[in-house]
């Protein structure tokens, strides 16, 4: 027979940082995974937590620091795509960051970064690596599709615009604007 109890916050949150380390050191190219949760469904569950980053600069390099830690681990300094953000931030690795631009002139440009390596790169900057494309990693918390994209553009702003969304301290979506999000996208 099997012995089960409930499962803590804290204990869920360990499993599903083992759960991402797993999915980075075994990349899934090839493997045909599912579709994706949507925004509703990741609400009404278990909230795996994700990040947000401005990504009004496009034109980021490659630092050496981060090109030398790609080719120790990788062998190769290639790497599907790159942000780079203030020490403090609160990035770490292994998190699935929500990017947009915020000063965007239509529309909120949104895609999910996975952040499978975090270089510092100077006392107050660090580059964020994510090295192979979205598929190869596990599913982010919750596919970017038309609904949130929506609900996300109105949410933001009812609350001021991107650019408050993301002048927050934390770069965790707040739990308001989370409602918000998930109360327009049960409207749509």
């Amino acid at each position: 027979s099997i012995d089960y109890h409930p499962a803590s916050d804290s204990q869920i949150a360990k499993l599903e940082t083992a759960h991402k380390g797993y999915w980075k050191r075994n990349p899934s190219a090839g493997i045909r995974k599912s579709k994706g949760r949507t925004f509703a469904r990741w609400y009404e569950l278990s909230k795996p937590a994700w990040k947000l980053f401005d990504i009004h600069d496009t034109n980021v390099k490659l630092s050496p620091k981060a090109k030398e830690v790609l080719e120790e681990k990788h062998g190769s300094a290639k790497h599907t795509f790159l942000l780079e953000s203030p020490m403090g931030w609160g990035y770490r690795e292994n998190d699935w960051i929500l990017c947009l631009n915020a000063n965007a002139k239509s529309g909120l440009p949104i895609r999910w970064v996975f952040a499978h390596h975090i270089v510092p790169i100077s006392r107050s900057h660090i580059q964020i690596v994510q090295v192979s494309p979205l598929k190869a990693y596990d599913s982010p918390p919750f596919k970017i599709d038309a609904f949130f994209r929506n609900a996300f553009g109105k949410s933001s702003r009812e609350v001021g615009g991107g650019s408050y969304v993301l002048s927050q301290t934390s770069k965790l979506p707040s739990a308001k604007l989370l409602r918000l999000i998930y109360s327009n996208y049960k409207q749509t």
